[in-house]
């Protein structure tokens, strides 16, 4: 019996030796027992994970009872651990063979009997008895001894076997770079807001208002002659979202920038108007206010400061035209269903979680009698283009759904004549061409119409502020932006996971990642930074990016680096005869005037530009204009003289001339070659402006 106990135990060994092994691994002799560990796969099953397999056998008499891998890294997390079939590591059973901690993930755990701290595995063998274990764990540790603790009967028996490394300052070897580089540059500033200041007006008319009936349950602004010729209310919802009753004369609620015919109609602010009043007299309630102001202007919040000093009219109406053309350009967007081809029905389904866009044309002479459906997803925004000088409503009625009245809207891009009768827009409205004739029916949002308004038979103008987020680039309004890229570099010899950049001035847009060892990252994170006032003045602008990871033993790793911008002001230059500063010519000498520009990080930015020559002696200055043509003005009286060009900033390394071998009378000038914004108006002195100046004296 003894002898075949002897043979087999050398079969088992052999059998051991024969079986595919890590390198540097070998069997081990624990007491009458053998494991060997048999493989290790790094980042498996998953990146920043390793898993290893082992091949246990129990000789016994005694067998074994459990055993306990040792695991001594602090760091060390067990994700998972059981059995295997011993050939395919896909065969993985976890939980088999009983191993404690019995769930997971979770941290080594002391074993009282063995008094080793690691992944036990508590399930019996039977004498002669061989089975195969794997763990996986949270890093791509190192290949080293571990201790290995077997309980059989009530021996204790301990030695080594290969597994994750003890060393855990040998298992991390990680290490993270990370490059910061910021470019400045202008572009438009993007908006979102479609209605701007028009926002604060539940119904905002250019032209002339002629009301029979009805109300406008928030603001309301005209901009020619309002006439209210039966019962009317201004700022008292009863339909729309209500308002508070203002008090005080905080809020001009009802803004006539023309003559005012008006009633004792109901009005929750203050009456404004710049022409002639014709009613009977008023009582204001509430300490409201009725008062005359010229010329009606528009200050931030909507009111009609008394000194004029705001917004007109034709600058708001101007603003919303353009808004309402770059609107128009809008492509189909998100269109799941548009179908215009039934008879008295329109449907317009769309699916974009943002923004849906339909384009839709009326042909001339149609009339519009249909049911119109809009379906759209919960927080979209939805834009209906509707092409067509002449629109024409009759028993149409609106339905939508999903999306919410105050996310929709009607851009009339071309209308210059709106008539219904008795429909009612479930969204709101801008028509900066249009005329409007509205019977009965309403609008149930923002309205805003270029040209007279007719309303009678009760249409209403309902309080649904439009709170939609339709955005585009302005194209007159530039800002200075810093672009940040980050380039990330895994310098070690390890995975990293979740790869974040932080910065504590900008949002780093990017989601977290996993970056293999020598992975090089250029493109998952980035930045912008608006530049401030205070920043430019300051001539320089610094801040610092982080950048952290997790090493598969689950200890961060990090880098930072500091981005460092410097903004050089436009320096325009001028030179007379290729002098600077000041020139004193002889008699008869001609004179050559040219002029250099350095734009730097300005480049691209919207200027005026301007030449200008002053004599010492005169009733005129004189500006070079766009034609290229010396042109006298008043002196001192610059809202007279004109730009050179009006455009993008640009290096002009290379003299430009702009004089060229002229015989000056004799006399003082002062030459000024200046940039400043682009308005048309000369910001001198007061600026903001940049400027160079060049004096030159022609003796006698």
């Amino acid at each position: 019996m003894q002898a075949l106990m002897r043979w087999m135990r050398q079969a088992l060994l052999c059998a051991v030796c024969c079986l595919p092994m890590i390198a540097g691994a070998k069997p081990s002799h624990i007491g009458d027992h053998y494991v060997i560990c048999v493989d290790v796969k790094y980042d498996y099953p998953e990146a920043g994970q390793s898993t290893w397999f082992y091949m246990v056998e129990s000789h016994g008499p005694p067998a074994i009872s459990h055993y306990v891998l040792g695991l001594a890294c602090e760091t060390i997390l067990i994700l998972d651990a059981g059995v295997w079939d011993g050939v395919d590591p896909e065969s993985r059973i976890a939980g088999g063979g009983k191993p404690e901690p019995g769930s997971f993930p979770a941290r080594p755990k002391r074993d009282p009997t063995t008094g080793v701290s690691g992944l036990k595995f508590d399930k019996g063998f039977q004498d002669i008895e061989t089975r195969y274990y794997y763990m996986t764990v949270n890093g791509n540790y190192a290949a080293d001894d571990i201790t290995f603790a077997v309980k059989a009967g009530q021996q204790i028996t301990t030695g080594l076997v290969t597994g994750p490394s003890d060393d855990c300052d040998t298992a991390l070897n990680a290490a993270i770079s990370l490059i910061k580089t910021g470019a400045t540059v202008y572009r438009p500033v993007q908006i979102c807001d479609v209605f701007g200041l028009a926002h604060a007006f539940n119904a905002l008319i250019f032209g002339d208002f002629l009301a029979m009936g009805g109300d406008t349950e928030n603001r309301l602004a005209v901009g020619g002659t309002a006439r209210f010729e039966v019962g009317y209310s201004v700022g008292i919802p009863l339909v729309g979202q209500p308002i508070p009753v203002n008090y005080g004369d905080a809020v001009d609620m009802l803004i006539v920038g023309g003559d005012l015919y008006d009633g004792v109609f109901n009005v929750n602010g203050n009456i404004v108007y710049g022409g002639t009043r014709f009613g009977p007299p008023r009582i204001m309630p509430n300490g409201n206010v009725l008062r005359h102001v010229m010329p009606v202007t528009f200050d931030a919040q909507g009111n009609a400061p008394y000194d004029g000093s705001g917004m007109s009219f034709a600058e708001l109406q101007s603003l919303l035209t353009g808004r309402s053309a770059i609107l128009g350009h809008f492509a189909d967007r998100g269109v799941a269903v548009k179908d215009t081809s039934q008879p008295y029905f329109i449907t317009l389904t769309g699916n974009d979680p943002a923004l849906n866009v339909f384009n839709l044309t009326v042909p001339p002479g149609a009339v519009i009698n249909v049911y119109l459906d809009i379906t759209a997803p919960p927080e979209s925004s939805v834009l209906v283009n509707i092409h067509g000088a002449e629109v024409h409503y009759q028993n149409s009625t609106m339905n939508i759904s999903g999306v919410t009245r105050e996310k929709v809207l009607f851009n009339y891009v071309d209308a210059t004549n709106i008539v219904s009768s008795g429909f009612t827009h479930t969204c709101s409205v801008l028509a900066p061409h249009a005329s409007a004739d509205l019977s009965g029916g309403s609008i149930e949002g923002r309205a805003v119409f270029g040209g007279d308004v007719k309303t009678y038979r009760g249409f209403e103008f309902h309080n649904y502020p439009f709170t939609g987020k339709i955005c585009f680039d302005s194209p007159s309004t530039y800002a200075a932006f810093i672009v940040y890229t980050f380039t990330i570099r895994n310098e070690g010899d390890v995975t990293l996971t979740n790869v974040t950049v932080s910065d504590p001035i900008i949002t780093v847009a990017g989601n977290p990642m996993t970056l293999a060892p020598g992975e090089v990252d250029k493109t998952t994170f980035s930045g912008v930074y608006l530049i401030a006032p205070a920043d430019l003045a300051a001539g320089v602008f610094s801040n610092t990016a982080t950048v952290t990871g997790q090493t598969p033993a689950g200890a961060a790793v990090s880098d930072s680096d500091t981005d460092v911008q410097v903004f050089l002001p436009p320096a325009p230059s001028i030179l007379a005869n290729g002098h600077s500063g000041a020139l004193t010519v002889e008699p008869g000498e001609p004179v050559t005037i040219t002029a250099t520009m350095f734009s730097g990080f300005y480049a691209g930015l919207p200027a005026d530009w301007w030449m200008v020559v002053i004599p010492d002696y005169g009733d005129y200055w004189f500006g070079l204009n766009e034609a290229g043509i010396w042109t006298p003005f008043p002196a001192g009286d610059f809202d007279q003289c004109r730009p050179v060009y009006q455009g993008q900033l640009m290096d002009m390394p290379s003299p430009v001339t702009l004089i060229e071998g002229a015989l000056l009378a004799p006399g003082h000038y002062t030459l000024f070659f200046a940039i400043d914004a682009l308005d048309g108006i000369l910001n001198y002195p007061g600026g903001p402006i940049v400027y160079d100046t060049l004096a030159l004296t022609v003796l006698e």
